[in-house]
């Protein structure tokens, strides 16, 4: 028996060209297909982005998948947080209310402690008034040994309480030289002059004036120069 060569045909002829793999290089050289797969599941949906998934399929209603009792508690903190909004808004008016009316309680107290101060001060000037007159009265009188201590103590007794009326702030009111003020002094008498610079001008204090801060306790009473013709 003749060996042959098994590529060799048996009726002579040449022998044919390999043919294309099926499995092979045809499915390498086939075009690609692209396959497109949309997650519709809902969570996938949510963190798609807006480019993947048609706007209306991305908006979910979320509340449609919480609990009942989770809606519950939801609700209950709103109608808390309502409640303590109103409840806040109730303390800052009374607390504003309250403000006001320690104001007004302090303004009454400090009138009424003013008020209480003038009755006793107007009382101190009266004996001050009749102390000064009485000083005013021996002046020029001959010297007599017993009276100038009795004089002395007199005018002492008259310093302490002006030092006194300083010490509470009281102010005297003596405007002599000064033009007429008549929210600080009233006149008791009109006095004639011939001198320009002593018309309406103070030229005698009969009775010393007082005020306590801005508050007159006592206008000071005074004679005021006016120039004749006028």
């Amino acid at each position: 028996m003749t060996d042959r060569d098994p590529k060799t045909p048996t009726n002579g002829a040449e022998p044919d060209e390999p043919g294309p793999s099926i499995g092979g290089e045809a499915l390498k050289s086939a075009p690609k297909v692209k396959i497109k797969v949309i997650d519709r599941r809902f969570w996938a949906q949510r963190h798609a982005s807006p480019e993947a998934i048609p706007a209306e399929e991305v908006t979910i209603d979320e509340s449609r998948f919480r609990p009942a009792y989770v809606q519950e508690l939801e609700q209950r903190l709103q109608e808390t947080v309502q409640q303590l909004q109103t409840i806040s808004e109730a303390y800052r008016h009374l607390r504003s209310e309250q403000e006001g009316w320690r104001r007004r309680m302090e303004r009454q107290r400090d009138q009424a402690v003013f008020e209480f101060k003038k009755r006793i001060l107007s009382k101190l000037l009266e004996l001050m008034d009749n102390f000064r007159l009485a000083l005013q009265s021996t002046a020029g009188a001959s010297p007599n040994p017993a009276a100038e201590s009795i004089l002395a103590g007199l005018r002492m007794i008259y310093d302490q309480m002006e030092r006194f009326l300083a010490s509470e702030g009281v102010e005297k009111i003596e405007p002599v030289g000064e033009a007429f003020d008549p929210g600080l002094a009233e006149v008791v008498e009109v006095v004639e002059v011939d001198r320009d610079e002593l018309d309406h001008r103070v030229l005698e204090v009969v009775q010393p004036g007082y005020r306590l801060g801005d508050q007159l306790l006592r206008p000071a009473r005074v004679r005021v120069g006016q120039k004749g013709g006028r």
